[in-house]
């Protein structure tokens, strides 16, 4: 998927971007950093980390509850990416089909990503039942590509300009995740919203910061040169 990202940057005639990489993009962003240094200006990591589809994520201390919780999610994912293998994505569909079209909606005090959720939520309602089937099947790729990947030891190879932003309410991706990234990339500006949980990428104010420090990286950079 990182070389998928460099054949997109290639196609579009794109040498250097900033890599803005959020929940499950995160380990991608960071692939894509790590390999191709010269093609990244600068890395923003929204709510993620280095090991999302792991049993035992480096970094993260297995008992706190959130990351327990984490984990039990993923055990039931990669549950369902070996009835994948065995037996294909509509056995998966068969098995699961009522957590597809209706995922937990944790509660969202933010507009906008409260009305962002209930549209996808509607959307997901109405899906076409073929239209389901490749849904899972992404998402189940998605999965079965990064399980077991941890890039925690990797990342303080990480030389350009990073930010990580984390919201300390995120039960999807706890904010452990977050801190085990900053600890292990001690020149990134690590930004914590208090209050807010996962999808920061759909939040004005997390889009402001995401923007702002955009700006103030690139006028770094500009300088230096």
């Amino acid at each position: 998927m990182a070389n998928d990202a460099v054949d997109l940057l290639d196609y579009l005639g794109i040498e250097r971007a900033a890599v803005i990489a959020t929940s499950a993009g995160g380990p991608i962003g960071l692939r894509l950093t790590l390999d191709y240094p010269e093609r990244v200006e600068a890395l923003v990591l929204l709510n993620t980390g280095a090991s999302l589809m792991s049993m035992s994520p480096s970094g993260v201390d297995p008992s706190d509850p959130f990351v327990a919780d984490r984990l039990g999610t993923v055990a039931k994912r990669l549950a369902l990416v070996d009835l994948m293998e065995s037996e294909g994505v509509e056995a998966v569909v068969a098995v699961s089909e009522e957590e597809w079209r209706s995922p937990p909606q944790p509660s969202e005090s933010d507009p906008a990503l409260s009305a962002f959720r209930e549209n996808r939520a509607r959307a997901l309602e109405n899906l076409a039942d073929r239209e389901l089937v490749r849904l899972v099947r992404g998402a189940l790729f998605n999965m079965q590509a990064q399980r077991s990947v941890d890039l925690l030891d990797e990342v303080n190879r990480i030389e350009c300009p990073t930010l990580i932003v984390h919201g300390d309410a995120d039960t999807t991706v706890p904010i452990a995740f977050g801190r085990a990234l900053a600890e292990s990339l001690p020149d990134a500006d690590f930004v914590t919203l208090f209050g807010v949980g996962h999808g920061l990428i759909a939040i004005i104010h997390a889009q402001a910061i995401l923007s702002d420090w955009l700006a103030q990286s690139s006028k770094s950079t500009s300088d230096q040169s």
